[in-house]
C-alpha cells in the first residue's frame, strides 16, 4: 500500500519543558510529575524520577503535558520516545506532539522510534548531541488512513508488549542476583564473621593487587590487529565481563609487560573513566594484561571466592558506605588501588560462598537464555517497524 507523506508538522501541536529553579525549594517534590530523559526508560511513561510543585509549574518554562501524548527526547538520548500515560511536566531536553485528528499517537510513536537512527544522525553538537524544532516538523511522515494506522498500531502494541515483558524477565533475574546475596551475607554482624581487607583476602604474592603499565610503558601506537589481548574499561562496565573492542600487543611486548598478566577468576575494577565497575574474569579468558585504568585482584580462593567478592563489592552497604565516605564524588572519581586494598570485607565461610557460587551459576545460566530471547524480540520488533512504515505490514 503506497501512503501519502505528510510534514510532521502539519499534524501536532508540539510543547517544550523546562527546568524550574535548582535553588528554590518550594518549586521541588510537589505533585506534579516532571519527566527527563532519564524517565523514558521505554515507550510507555508511567512514572518520573521527580516532581514539582505547581509554584514550580508556573515560574519555569515546563508545560502541562496531557496523558496521551507522545513524548520525544531532543538533547540527549536522541531517538528515545514514549507515551505517557498521566499529565506530567517535562524539561528543556524533550519535546511533546499532541496528535491531531488525522494521527494516532500510537502509530505516531512507532513512527518515531522506526527512524531512531535518523533522528540521532540529524544531533548537533560538540559534546550533547541535540535536534532542532525544525528537524521535527520537516519529518515526512507515512500517512494511511486513521483505520490503518490504528491497525498499525495495534500489531506492534503486541510485539512491543512481548518485548518489554521480556525487558522486565532480564531486569527480574537480576533482581534476583541481589536477592540471593543479600539474604545469604547480608547481616555479617549477627553471623559473627571474621572482618579482613580486601589485601588480606589477596593471595600472598607483591602483584595480587596491581594495575596495568602506565605512560610510556604502554603506547596506543603499540596496539597490533591480533596477539596477546588488553583489557579496559570496556570489558568490566556493565558490571559482567563482556569482550567489547578488541586490543591486542605483540608477543614482544607482552613480555615485557608479563607481570600486568590477568588469570582465570581475577576482579577487575575500573579505575579511572567510568569509576567502580567490577567483574570477574571467566576460566576461558585468553592470555591477557589489563590496562591502567583497571586495577586487578588475583585472590586467595581458600578465603573468598571471586563471585563473592563480586557481588559484594557491588551490592554490600559495607562496602557501598566506604566507597561513599572515601572516594570523591558522585562517580567515584578518587577510586585508586590504596582504597581498595583498604575496603573492610567480611569472610562467610568457604562453603556458604560455595552455595552461593552455585545459586549464582543457575541465575546467570537463565539470564543468559532471557537475554537471548530478548534479543530476538528486538529483532523481531524491529523488523516489523521497518515493515511498518514502508507499506509492508
Amino acid at each position: 500500500m503506497k501512503y501519502s507523506y505528510v510534514p510532521l508538522g502539519g499534524l501536532v501541536t508540539i510543547s517544550g519543558g523546562g527546568t524550574p529553579s535548582r535553588n528554590n525549594d518550594a518549586y521541588w517534590g510537589g505533585s506534579i510529575p516532571w519527566a527527563t530523559v532519564k524517565d523514558l526508560k521505554d515507550t510507555m511513561l508511567s512514572g518520573t524520577q521527580e516532581t514539582i510543585t505547581p509554584e514550580g509549574l508556573r515560574d519555569s518554562a515546563s508545560n502541562l503535558i496531557p496523558a496521551g501524548s507522545v513524548i520525544v527526547a531532543t538533547r540527549m538520548g536522541l531517538g528515545k520516545v514514549a507515551i505517557n500515560t498521566m499529565d506530567v511536566t517535562i524539561n528543556q531536553d524533550l519535546k511533546a506532539f499532541s496528535c491531531g485528528a488525522d494521527l494516532e499517537p500510537r502509530y505516531l510513536l512507532y513512527f518515531l522510534l522506526a527512524n531512531a537512527s535518523h533522528l540521532d544522525s540529524m544531533g548537533k553538537g560538540a559534546t550533547v548531541k541535540g535536534i532542532t524544532l525544525d528537524v521535527l516538523k520537516d519529518l515526512s511522515v507515512p500517512l494511511p488512513p486513521l483505520p490503518e494506522q490504528k491497525r498499525i498500531a495495534a500489531i506492534l502494541d503486541k510485539a512491543d508488549s512481548i518485548r518489554r515483558k521480556r525487558q522486565e524477565a532480564v531486569r527480574l533475574t537480576e533482581e534476583l542476583l541481589r536477592s540471593v546475596f543479600l539474604d545469604m551475607f547480608g547481616d555479617p554482624e549477627s553471623n559473627n564473621w571474621p572482618m579482613m581487607t580486601i589485601a588480606g583476602v589477596a593471595l600472598p604474592g607483591v602483584s595480587a593487587i596491581r594495575t596495568g603499565p602506565f605512560g610510556s610503558q604502554l603506547l596506543h601506537s603499540e596496539f597490533v590487529d591480533e596477539g596477546v589481548a588488553v583489557l579496559g574499561i570496556d570489558n568490566a562496565v556493565a558490571n559482567e565481563f563482556r569482550w567489547n573492542e578488541r586490543r591486542y600487543i605483540s608477543e614482544a611486548k607482552y613480555r615485557e609487560l608479563s607481570r600486568y598478566t590477568v588469570r582465570p577468576g581475577d576482579v577487575i575494577i575500573t579505575i579511572m573513566g567510568t569509576c567502580g565497575r567490577c567483574a570477574v574474569v571467566p576460566d576461558d579468558i585468553p592470555v591477557a594484561i589489563n590496562t591502567k585504568h583497571l586495577c586487578c585482584i588475583t585472590l586467595d580462593q581458600t578465603k573468598c571466592l571471586p563471585v563473592f567478592v563480586h557481588a559484594y563489592f557491588l551490592q554490600h552497604c559495607i562496602a557501598r558506605r566506604y566507597l561513599e565516605k572515601t572516594a570523591k564524588g558522585a562517580i567515584m572519581d578518587g577510586l585508586n588501588m590504596g582504597i581498595i586494598k583498604d575496603m573492610p570485607i567480611p569472610i562467610p565461610p568457604l562453603k556458604l560462598q560455595e552455595k552461593f557460587a552455585c545459586s549464582i551459576a543457575a541465575i546467570e545460566k537463565l539470564r543468559h537464555t532471557t537475554r537471548s530471547t530478548l534479543a530476538e524480540q528486538d529483532t523481531l520488533f524491529h523488523s516489523l517497524l521497518q515493515r511498518a512504515f514502508n507499506g509492508a505490514l
